[in-house]
């Protein structure tokens, strides 16, 4: 275990001088910065605790403390203000037996004796013990102690969802995020068939609630939006009787349905035009549509064209209607094609085109007007790549290369500079089948297959930074079981997990929590 150093924390003051009123959002020093990030990070893990997350050899009384008072302690940590000082005092940091109390810091101590990130998050720990009202400060030790050595022993970086009420196993299922719950719908269960149903998931009260079946569609590997009121799945894949009569084929739906959250009901979305079934396939572990939310339209693109159309087209919810994507310019592609929305534009990369060969191109539609991407230093050909958008830069990892294996590589498209950046590292395997979801400082990377033909599965947690362009690897214990196919939302400060292939062809069930 780490162990704090004596002059990190003094004893509880009864009163407190005045002291100098310079915070940590006045300045961009080190030391305050990290004890401002370290605050969000104590609280997190303070939160999520489990019993589990403690050994077994932890003191009962410290136990049964922590597991008691965890969810308060984490809310105390986060209010608790900072207040720094110029002067050089006997200890780090002192503050009051109330809750939320500032924390008074000395920076010319802290500063000479703190050791790095994980000691400030343990003292900041130990500080809001006291307002709880715990004077002992070998107890505050013991709290503060306890907590970070299940985080850095991987039994807080995950929390399990809950089974009770979770959806049958699946994978290529659909998940959106609505603020406040995920919303899982579709995919296909482990004996081929596609699901029509949906079920609401809540983070805070680890609950599950069906959502209603009546006119919800049966498909798999389709796309699914959030709208703010109501969830928009496009595409998907369905089992039609083979004319052989023994083997069922997988049929790419050229239609879609929506899904209101306050009346709890669905209704059929209107076919752009042509036919409902796209004959004309790629896989049935590839999209062939992609679809991106413009604030107030969705845009599907892709596929084969239809009667000389482009297949997909741009839909508006207001007035439950269609219109044809501008051809002029447009990227032709039939399936495994990324597609981000970039606040002004739809930016479509790479996937499968018309003669089904893999390309490293791709385009923006900007105001009806399509624009070719640069060439120069863009990714490697591939399709059934993941991509996500930063807020200035369209991140591309993995999918499968030209040997059809999977790719460890990818590449950063900055919009303003209208350029492309490598991205290779022997940190994180090549993988296909992965979920990547953007956090606001990182793309996290979960699960995914190794090999086109192979088993290896993985649930390590790979984090990518654009800002310093490093990685950096979650191989945590409580991770749940390697899988692919599973969907991952981020809900604006954790990665929701669920469902999935694993080894062996099943399919599972379970969810977690994953927390950066």
């Amino acid at each position: 275990m780490l162990q704090f150093k004596p002059v990190l924390c003094g004893a509880w003051l009864t009163t407190i001088a005045a002291m100098g009123g310079w915070g940590v959002g006045n300045g961009g020093d080190e030391i305050r910065l990290m004890f401002a990030n370290a605050k969000e990070h104590a609280s997190y893990i303070t939160l999520r605790l489990q019993d589990r997350s403690l050994p077994l050899s932890l003191e009962p009384n410290l136990r049964q403390w922590i597991l008691d008072h965890h969810v308060d302690l984490a809310a105390d940590i986060a209010k608790s203000p900072h207040d720094w000082t110029l002067t050089e005092e006997q200890t780090c940091a002192w503050t009051q037996l109330t809750p939320a109390a500032t924390i008074q810091l000395s920076y010319p101590t802290c500063h000479a004796n703190i050791g790095g990130f994980d000691e400030i998050a343990q003292l900041l720990v130990h500080e809001s013990v006291h307002h709880l009202g715990i004077e002992n400060e070998a107890f505050a030790d013991g709290v503060a102690l306890a907590v970070y050595d299940a985080w850095q022993q991987g039994a807080t970086d995950w929390v399990s969802v809950t089974t009770v009420g979770a959806p049958p196993s699946r994978y290529q299922h659909s998940a959106v995020w609505t603020g406040s719950e995920m919303v899982i719908f579709g995919g296909q269960n482990a004996s081929g068939t596609p699901e029509s149903d949906g079920f609401r998931y809540d983070p805070v009260k680890d609950s599950w609630a069906p959502i209603a079946g009546l006119g919800a569609p049966p498909r798999y590997g389709h796309q699914a939006i959030w709208t703010g009121t109501q969830m928009i799945v496009w595409g998907g894949y369905v089992a039609k009787p083979n004319l052989d009569g023994i083997n069922d084929v997988k049929v790419w739906q050229n239609s879609g349905a929506i899904w209101d959250l306050a009346s709890d009901s669905w209704q059929t979305l209107p076919t752009p035009y042509g036919p409902a079934e796209l004959a004309d396939m790629v896989t049935d572990n590839r999209m062939v549509q992609t679809m991106v939310w413009t604030g107030s339209e969705i845009i599907v693109f892709g596929g084969a064209p239809i009667n000389g159309h482009l297949s997909g087209g741009i839909y508006n919810p207001s007035t439950h209607s269609w219109r044809e994507l501008p051809a002029d310019g447009a990227p032709g592609r039939i399936g495994g094609h990324s597609a981000v929305w970039a606040g002004d534009r739809m930016i479509v990369w790479g996937g499968l085109d018309l003669g089904r060969n893999q390309t490293s191109t791709g385009a923006s539609l900007a105001s009806g007007v399509w624009t070719p991407l640069p060439t120069t230093g863009a990714p490697s050909q591939r399709d059934a790549h993941t991509a996500v958008w930063t807020g200035t830069q369209m991140i591309v990892f993995g999918g499968f290369d030209t040997a059809a294996e999977p790719s460890g590589t990818g590449g950063l498209y900055d919009l303003q500079s209208n350029s492309w950046k490598g991205l290779r590292t022997e940190a994180v395997p090549a993988r296909l089948e992965h979920a990547a979801v953007w956090t606001g400082s990182e793309m996290l990377i979960f699960g995914g297959k190794a090999k086109h033909f192979g088993t290896y599965l993985y649930n390590a947690v790979s984090a990518f930074n654009p800002a310093n362009m490093t990685w950096r690897v979650i191989d945590s214990a409580s991770a749940p079981s390697a899988r692919r196919l599973q969907s991952a939302v981020w809900t604006g400060s954790q990665m929701i997990v669920f469902g999935g292939a694993v080894t062996g062809g099943s399919t599972v069930s379970s969810g977690a929590v994953f927390y950066p």
